[in-house]
């Protein structure tokens, strides 16, 4: 989760930069180097929105796969269209505010 420039997760073999949630800046250690454990803050400085690694990767995480299941319901709502006899009713916005996204 960690390089030189800034914080990054793995998403199927491919690295993304972990943003703020609240202002979408880059975040980054607090202090400099590597976190020395995982409970070590890493966030934003701008906002002042921080949180250990376990709890931003996991933040981070969950929004990645909102995202993948809101993708796929509108390909569904769309796919289905105004199909007589099918309705989808599924979320295709997201309503949810994540402290840290990618």
């Amino acid at each position: 989760m960690y390089d030189d420039s800034t914080i990054v997760i793995s998403v199927e073999g491919e690295q993304h930069p972990v943003l703020c949630g609240h202002c979408k800046q880059r975040i980054s250690t607090r202090g400099k180097g590597k976190p020395k454990s995982k409970s070590d803050p890493i966030g934003c400085a701008h906002c002042n929105n921080w949180g250990g690694q376990d709890e931003v990767a996991k933040i981070a995480i969950d929004y990645a796969m909102s995202q993948i299941q809101l993708t796929l319901s509108r390909a569904m709502k769309e796919t289905l269209g105004n199909t007589k006899g099918l309705k989808f009713e599924g979320q295709t916005v997201q309503n949810k505010r994540y402290r840290f996204v990618i």
